[in-house]
Formats: structure tokens, sequence, C-alpha cells
């Protein structure tokens, strides 16, 4: 959105002002008609400062924002493959006719980004390529409302939860990071890249226990990953492949039964994973030499 020029808040067939009004009370939501579903504004009471916006059975499919060519962190969701990111605006009370009216526009939906980096701990001729970089079973649909909460925090507009403005929620989303082979290689070690840059519906991420190798089925989100690690001046098989299954909460430091990962309006989650194996390292011991048969003999 900080790409938005002023003409793009203009619209057609213009509206005038009756100054004659003491004031005006402005609502607005954006998109206009966000995947498949529809905003409602809502009448609280008679009063014209009360109303609020609904919006019933919203989803979020899979999609990945982050520009692969410079992985870096974007400001926009704007494109139709990213997902919609649902904004609606502050109160608004209006009483300067002579200026454009200022809107202050806040985000409904969460975020999260995932960044990569490599660890110290792999050497010079490691190169590090992601071959894939999943996170599975966010919730995917839900419905917001408005008027579920009036309590903010120091985000704009945000409840003081984060997440009770939506409920009803259902299915699932994996989200899969959008990278090709041709953008795949972890470089930096110092600075990490975006992989994954992804809106969420409100919502909390249960901690639960992962064993690494996916053997036992998730019932909370949880991020996978697969990476090779590519050396040519190892010996015989140059590549080595790794699958590693983690829970998302748990990824963000929660670490016991109960703990909870929350997803709030207008607030984003970054994750950054460094690829920093464990080296096989050796150390031994000799078994000393076992005593035979002794003698002295004399050579006369």
């Amino acid at each position: 959105w900080n790409t938005l020029t002023t003409d793009d808040w203009d619209y057609a067939d213009h509206r005038y002002w009756d100054k004659a009004a003491s004031s005006y009370e402005f609502y607005a939501a954006a998109p206009a008609a966000p995947a498949a579903t529809a905003w409602t504004l809502n009448a609280n009471t008679a009063a014209a400062n009360d109303d609020y916006f609904t919006l019933t059975g919203f989803t979020l499919t899979s999609h990945d924002a982050t520009d692969n060519t410079a992985k870096a962190y974007v400001n926009s969701f704007a494109t139709a493959a990213a997902g919609s990111d649902l904004l609606i605006a502050a109160p608004c009370k209006w009483t300067n006719y002579a200026a454009k009216v200022q809107l202050q526009f806040i985000h409904i939906l969460s975020r999260l980004n995932v960044i990569i980096k490599k660890g110290a701990g792999l050497g010079d001729n490691d190169k590090v390529y992601i071959k894939n970089l999943t996170v599975n079973g966010l919730n995917s649909t839900g419905d917001f409302d408005e008027h579920a909460a009036t309590a903010v925090t120091t985000s704009p507009g945000t409840p003081a939860s984060g997440t009770d403005r939506w409920d009803k929620l259902s299915g699932t989303v994996n989200y899969v990071g959008t990278f090709t082979a041709e953008t795949a290689e972890v470089i930096n070690k110092t600075d990490g890249k975006y992989y994954l840059q992804s809106l969420v519906i409100p919502q909390t991420a249960a901690f639960e226990s992962l064993a690494v190798d996916g053997s036992v089925a998730a019932t909370a989100p949880e991020l996978v990953i697969t990476y090779e690690i590519y050396n040519g001046c190892w010996t015989g098989e140059k590549t080595e492949s790794y699958t590693g299954h983690y829970n998302l909460a748990a990824c963000f430091g929660k670490a016991t039964t109960g703990e909870k990962l929350d997803f709030k309006e207008g607030w984003q989650n970054t994750l950054t994973l460094t690829i920093n194996p464990t080296a096989i390292m050796f150390d031994a011991t000799v078994t000393p030499w076992s005593d035979g048969s002794a003698n002295d003999f004399t050579i006369d």
C-alpha cells in the first residue's frame, strides 16, 4: 500500500459536502469484494458513529507475496495471487470541509513471515538449497465482526486479544513457499532472506511436541522444511537431503502444553530459520595391548 498515489483514492460520480451538516461519519473497507464474499456495514443504533463491518465466510488459500529475485520484505499483498489484505478504516468523524477526508486503514488479518539464513557451523564449501517450505494446519476460513470487541492496544484498531473479532474458524490452509530451483539457494549467514510471506486469519496456534522425522501426525500447525546441502569437496555422494517437522508455536519459543502462538489482527509474526546442522565429529580411544607371555632369556 505504500506505492499508492493520490489519484488511487479517487472515485467515480463524486458526492458533495452538505456544509449545513455539523459533521460526517465515514466508513471504508478494502478490497471491495474480497475472495468471493462481501462486506456488510451494519447499523448498530440510530446514531451515525457506531456502525460496524462484518464479513462472513472469508477464506484464504495458499499464497506467498515474496519476490523471489530480491527475497526482500514486501509491503503490499495487492496482487490477486498473493491473497486479499483486508483493511477497514479507523473511526473517522470529519468536520473540515475544505480538506480531503483522511482515512487511516487498519489491517484486520495477521501475517506470517519466514526468513532463512545459513548457520555459522556450515563451511565455505557447503551450499544450502531449500527444496520445500510449508506451514500446515492453520485455519483458512472465518467470520469477522468489528462489533465483537472495542478495546484496542498499541496497534491502531487492534482488539485487546487480537483474535476476538474473528470466529467460526474452520478449514485448513497449507502455505507453500513459491521459490524456484533457481532461487532456492541460501547464501547469507548474517542476514537471511524471505522465503514465505503470507496473510493469516487471526487465530491461535497451539504448542505440541513433535518428532522431527514426522512419524507422529501433527494436530496443531506445523512447519515442514526440506533442504539439501551440497559440497563439491565431499568424497562420494556430494549432496545430502534433510527434512524436519516442527511445531509452529515451538518455533516461536513456546515450550509447554497450553502455550499458544497468537496471530493477532494487524500484527506480523516473523520467524528466522537458521540452517545449522550438527557436524558428525569423531573421537577415539585405542585399546591397550594385552599382556601375553613374558620371560627373561639369557644368551650365553
